[in-house]
């Protein structure tokens, strides 16, 4: 009887998740600093001064291969509340595959009012313009030349940086494909400047393929009076109804807090919304979860990645289903783009393990150790059975045998190894059972006869060596031993429910 297989599955459901979590467990010394980015200064020729960038890359940035969208979130230099929300939303929401993994980038400020109001308040010019020549010109090519980076852009803009990502929706549509923002008409420096531009925007586009999500609350006097700036301009868009065209209204009631709320969580999730993997697509191989995001990179306009989060769950619904080839093909494939994720080459061993290629799957164990030495306690483990294993156990020198030379050969090696005196060697029931279910999986019915029959010579108070035998016999066409040998396993253990079932359906056909 098989007993095994539900373990194993749970098993593989409780690596991935502590696997994925496993992103910042570096070693550490006493009296380090918590780190969650990168300071980068760079020197604006436009600006006349320097700027500095904070950047916080996706988890396995350094051991994957792929490129990624990057968020731009303006007052970067709100280092733990702004910037540390939006590192803790992208490393939550994304190695799970609700929404693609992102690099951020925080800009920080030097003179808010002049780089991001498009007007003054008293209605003269700002360096608006300027500043957006820096992104342009300098920050972007910064960013896309030393990181790896897809062709979509997200602007997060808090405070003022809400008027600026407003205005340059309409002023120069083409640099971000999607918004969220912070209540853009609250600060008036420019509120009806932006109302003009978006109208004439408007009409001369009947197409515009933007995602634009604007959090407002009624905390204050400016962000009252802005409230009705908020109608106009949903009226308007109503109105115009630009193909394309999404417009995300998230209004918060009583909001008590000094900092208004970016609600960037929520519409990361809106913005995202198709993104994560269906769970009643039916998936049979690799190529059903390629074809998803297929369709995914032709809505969002970028090569959209499976993530490593949803490569190994729907493998384990193959495996669930016994599909073992399909899920090595996606386990390759997932190597293949995250070649540091050790979940991949821990679930690859246990696949082998199960396959009996015992050396083999030691291989990739070693390999997942490489990937994670820290938080590795289990791992060790399971490296250290695989080890003793393949060093000490009976049933694995039998396998080899069969392997190479067929079954009596493999009989003869048991033969040799049982009458070596004081030998090293192990002989484990389950492992036997392992050996034979692996034999008719082949379709070698005979042989699996006889490694279950020598299974009930090693170990002949168990049920379960019967249970397997009685089996074994039915696969065989042989009903009489069936009945023999599932009769012995429930005379053994009268709780065996398996037997009893099975000898119901065996007296039913005589």
């Amino acid at each position: 009887m098989k007993n095994e297989k539900s373990i194993y599955l749970l098993g593989f459901i409780l690596i991935l998740f502590v696997f994925a979590g496993s992103g910042f467990c570096l070693a550490q010394q006493d009296g380090e600093d918590v780190v969650i980015g990168k300071y980068r200064v760079l020197h604006s020729k436009i600006l006349n001064e320097d700027r500095t960038l904070l950047i916080h890359l996706p988890r396995g940035y350094e051991g994957a291969q792929q490129h990624y969208p990057v968020m731009y979130m303006l007052y970067g230099d709100h280092v733990t509340t702004y910037f540390a929300e939006a590192v803790s939303i992208l490393d939550t929401l994304g190695p799970t595959g609700r929404i693609p993994d992102c690099i951020l980038v925080g800009i920080m400020n030097t003179d808010r009012y002049r780089d991001l109001l498009p007007l003054a308040p008293d209605g003269k010019p700002t360096g608006i313009e300027d500043f957006t020549r820096f992104l342009v010109e300098e920050a972007f090519p910064f960013i896309e030349g030393n990181y790896r980076t897809k062709d979509y852009r997200i602007l997060v803009g808090p405070q003022a940086g809400a008027n600026f990502g407003l205005a340059t929706l309409f002023e120069h549509p083409d640099l971000f494909a999607a918004f969220i923002l912070n209540h853009p008409f609250r600060w008036r420096g420019g509120r009806d400047d932006i109302m003009r531009k978006a109208e004439a925007f408007l009409k001369r586009n009947s197409a515009f393929r933007k995602f634009l999500f604007i959090t407002y609350d009624e905390s204050d006097p400016l962000a009252v009076e802005g409230i009705g700036y908020i109608k106009r301009f949903s009226a308007m868009t109503e109105t115009r109804n630009p193909e394309g065209f999404s417009l995300v209204l998230n209004y918060i009631e009583k909001n008590d807090e000094f900092l208004q709320r970016l609600g960037l969580r929520e519409g990361l999730k809106k913005l995202f919304e198709a993104y994560p993997f269906p769970e009643n697509r039916q998936v049979e191989k690799l190529e059903d979860i390629l074809a998803f995001y297929r369709e995914l990179s032709q809505k969002f306009g970028f090569a959209v990645d499976p993530p490593e989060h949803v490569l190994s769950v729907q493998g384990d619904g193959l495996l669930q289903r016994g599909k073992v080839s399909e899920v090595i093909e996606i386990l390759k494939y997932t190597m293949e783009q995250y070649p540091r994720a050790a979940n991949s080459y821990f679930r690859m061993a246990n696949m082998l393990r199960r396959g009996g290629n015992l050396e083999e799957a030691r291989e990739y164990l070693r390999k997942a150790l490489e990937m994670i030495p820290h938080d590795s306690g289990m791992i060790r483990s399971q490296l250290a059975a695989l080890e003793k294993r393949i060093a000490k156990s009976a049933a694995f020198q039998v396998e080899k045998s069969i392997n190479s030379a067929g079954i009596d050969q493999g009989i003869q090696k048991f033969r040799e190894l049982k009458a070596m005196p004081q030998s090293r060697f192990y002989f484990d029931e389950g492992e036997f059972n392992e050996l034979g279910y692996r034999l008719m999986q082949t379709g070698n019915l005979n042989g699996a006869i006889k490694i279950f029959n020598i299974n009930a010579e090693l170990y002949p108070a168990s049920a379960n060596v019967y249970d397997s035998l009685g089996e074994a016999h039915m696969a065989n066409g042989n009903k009489k031993l069936a009945i023999e040998n599932y009769e012995k396993s429930l005379q053994l253990n009268p709780e065996n429910k398996n037997a009893i079932e099975m000898l119901k359906q065996l007296r039913s056909n005589k």
